[in-house]
């Protein structure tokens, strides 16, 4: 059975010496960032901030796709030569997001694991926002996610999109969706290491 997690593309392993391979990372957040959609429209202004900061390390990448095929060279050259902090930013955010997401997914489980009848999914939302998110936002943007998180589905209406609109499917949605964490969560603990190794981890808020 095909659910959202195997039909979304795949965050690839992360190799021995952590050089993060650009495309088919970006490839795989912009897949990643489509679980907004099954979360209404509302949610469509989170989805539009991800995207935006995978684009600005493809706009660094399309400087010179021979010289950074990497994350990891992006930020060394942005260490380096201090010309642009576009895809230090870029993947900063991006990284966080990332985190929000793969939070969200963990947190989904335990819930559905511990709570079986439970039919409210905002309060996972907001749980995995204020391990993440929520430290780096100013009050004007808390404000916004909250009002944004009340538009949230409920949790079964949810995993039935999950499921592709198939009924009683939560058992492999759940597999699948521990399945995609495994990568996810070791993409994003990389590419936190590789940004703080290099000296650009900076603690900005918006």
């Amino acid at each position: 059975m095909t659910t959202f997690f195997t039909k979304v593309k795949q965050f690839p392993d992360v190799p021995e010496d952590e050089k993060i391979t650009l495309d088919p990372f970006l490839e795989a957040a912009e897949g990643a960032t489509t679980i907004f959609d099954l979360l209404g429209v509302a949610f469509k202004p989170v989805k539009s901030d991800i995207t935006g900061n995978i684009s600005k390390l493809r706009k660094r990448q399309a400087e010179d796709k021979d010289k950074f095929p990497t994350l990891n060279a992006i930020l060394q050259d942005e260490k380096d030569n201090k010309t642009s902090k576009e895809g230090q930013i870029g993947a900063l955010w991006l990284n966080r997001a990332l985190f929000f997401i793969q939070q969200l997914l963990v947190h989904l489980i335990d819930s559905l694991r511990k709570e079986p009848d439970e039919t409210k999914f905002r309060p996972i939302i907001l749980k995995a926002y204020e391990e993440t998110l929520k430290p780096f936002h100013g009050m004007i943007v808390k404000a916004v996610f909250s009002t944004v998180s009340r538009a949230a589905p409920y949790r079964p209406d949810l995993m039935k999109l999950l499921a592709l609109n198939e009924e009683g499917k939560d058992e492999q949605v759940i597999a699948d969706m521990e399945s995609y964490l495994i990568n996810l969560k070791k993409n994003n603990d990389a590419v936190i290491k590789i940004i703080k190794d290099l000296g650009l981890y900076a603690d900005v808020k918006v």
